[in-house]
């Protein structure tokens, strides 16, 4: 779990940094498999959610996103019963 969470983080850097992630494949040249993989771990988490860090407990969330958050369980809920 943790070692996730540090990759999501590390990509989410990467990925908000051009210059840093420039140098870095540049530096990844010397390590066309290493670098080939990590291209194909980015791809495939990048094609399913945009990098966007995420929030692990819900006491990091402010009182307004709380309550949005439990909004949209309720609806979660809701929709799972109905279908």
């Amino acid at each position: 779990m943790k070692i996730a969470l540090v990759k999501d983080s590390l990509r989410y850097f990467i990925n908000r940094h051009p210059k840093f992630k420039n140098k870095t494949m540049i530096f990844l040249n010397a390590f066309p498999r290493l670098k080939e993989k990590l291209r194909k771990a980015n791809q495939n988490k990048s094609s399913t959610e945009k990098s966007t860090p995420y929030v692990t407990k819900l006491t990091q969330l402010s009182p307004q996103a709380n309550s949005l958050y439990a909004d949209l369980q309720k609806a979660i809920a809701l929709e799972k019963e109905n279908n």
